[in-house]
């Protein structure tokens, strides 16, 4: 969330990869099918699935460019790259992005953006380094794969720089078929097969050596075997102020996988039973054998210090045809934030004044009762809630209406108001609540962070 002057500015949180009936375009071929034999009747057209985002981790230059390209992924495991009608937005880190996908880079970290296309929303997670840094590692991956004539696979250039940072270089490098006629090499990794056989891919990237990687394609009514994805490993760290990481590791036991999600839930004591998240990455699959370390970023709205547990999910909603689906959740991964200020948080809800036909607003008063001066503050408003409730049930995703308090000392105290610029909904008496987070705060009294009341219009 970027912060912001304390007038009133509407919330844009973060959307999971979610369901939705788009129609994608119809350019390049798909992805490798782990089940489906990749052949369609005449009367059932494949219907789209997904939207994935690639590179989905990219490893980028700060001060440079890199061209994210959207990709529809298709219930019969093809797909088919949206080259019109998407959404680019960056979610988070210090990196601007226009109407066609070219992120610039213009800081150095994390960085998380996202793609709609037709109703269907997802994110990557590019990495930005600073310049100076060498290249200590490339290899293709995946190093070996086997998929269908007519569809394609996503290779990745992974590369390590120094220092241990690590991702995808893919869309900078260029990419061959040792047999066009076999396989025909395109953008980002991407490698869609023409006819039964054996190619070797080449990346090439910058003055490194060039790197390759086997396809073997296959007829395209062969039956494929079904995946077998697993969380092995999961590393979770605070990254200062609202900011965590979650690294995840995978492996896949089984057959090629088709595109998967990656779900992530925050602050959760028990494993999530719904289809809500945190962060929903889409990735374009895994080769049998394959292994991938895949970074989350993410943000705790809660007051801190805090103990956290957190849930890691792939292929959450059995779109792969995964023959084991126990390996498939990883948590609590258990994550201590630190608290670095001190206080106790007020919030008072005085009621709801009208302006004029469709135009009202609601108002109160936000105390510090110290010891410490507060900076960042952001308060949420909740329209039409239960009428019994508790901090806990509020959630920053759920928000209607956000303001930010950019500062707040000791024994000081901030008139808010928002305006609610919308038709009155019935009925006309509603219960809503303001709450309040101080990230890195560790607050007294979460009791008093929130006010509810029962406003009429």
């Amino acid at each position: 969330m970027q912060l912001t002057h304390p007038s009133l500015i509407l919330s844009l949180l973060l959307v999971a990869a979610c369901k939705g009936e788009p129609v994608a375009d119809d350019t390049d071929p798909g992805t490798a099918s782990d089940t489906d034999t990749g052949t369609e009747t005449d009367t059932q057209a494949p219907t789209p699935a997904n939207l994935v985002i690639y590179p989905f981790q990219a490893l980028v230059e700060s001060g440079t460019t890199l061209q994210l390209r959207a990709r529809s992924e298709q219930s019969d495991h093809s797909s088919q790259t949206v080259t019109s009608g998407v959404t680019w937005t960056v979610l988070s880190g210090d990196a601007q992005i226009d109407a066609n996908g070219l992120l610039t880079a213009t800081g150095a970290g994390d960085v998380l953006v996202s793609a709609t296309a037709n109703g269907f929303t997802t994110q990557a997670a590019p990495k930005v380094y600073t310049s100076g840094l060498a290249l200590t590692g490339l290899s293709v991956a995946p190093s070996a794969t086997t998929i269908l004539v007519g569809q394609t696979a996503q290779f990745e250039a992974q590369a390590t720089l120094t220092g241990e940072l690590a991702g995808d270089l893919a869309a900078t490098c260029t990419w061959a078929s040792s047999d066009t006629a076999i396989a025909t090499a395109g953008a980002a990794g991407a490698v869609t097969a023409v006819s039964p056989g054996q190619s070797t891919i080449t990346a090439t990237c910058g003055t490194a050596a060039p790197v390759t990687a086997t396809l073997t394609v296959q007829a395209a009514d062969t039956p494929l075997p079904a995946p077998d994805l697993a969380i092995t490993e999961v590393r979770s760290a605070w990254m200062g102020g609202a900011n965590l990481r979650y690294e995840v590791d995978l492996v896949n036991n089984g057959g090629h996988s088709s595109a998967f999600a990656l779900d992530l839930v925050v602050d959760e004591a028990s494993a999530p039973s719904g289809a809500s998240s945190d962060l929903a990455l889409w990735h374009a699959g895994l080769a049998p054998g394959q292994t991938r370390t895949l970074t989350l970023p993410a943000t705790f709205a809660g007051a801190r210090p805090a103990s956290i547990a957190s849930w890691v999910s792939v292929d959450r909603d059995g779109l792969t045809g995964d023959t084991n689906p126990a390996n498939n959740t990883a948590g609590p991964v258990a994550l201590d934030l630190p608290g670095d200020a001190s206080a106790n948080l007020r919030v008072g809800f005085y009621g709801l004044t009208v302006f004029g036909p469709g135009d009202s607003g609601v108002e109160g008063e936000l105390f510090n009762d110290g010891p410490d001066d507060l900076t960042d503050l952001v308060l949420y408003f909740e329209r039409d809630q239960p009428g019994t409730v508790a901090f806990g049930d509020l959630q920053p995703a759920s928000s209607e209406l956000t303001q930010v308090v950019p500062t707040l000392a000791a024994g000081e105290s901030y008139y808010w108001m928002f305006e609610y610029n919308q038709a009155p909904m019935s009925p006309d008496e509603w219960y809503s609540c303001m709450y309040v987070t101080a990230l890195g705060v560790a607050d007294a009294d979460l009791s008093d962070n929130f006010s509810c009341a029962t406003v009429t219009e």
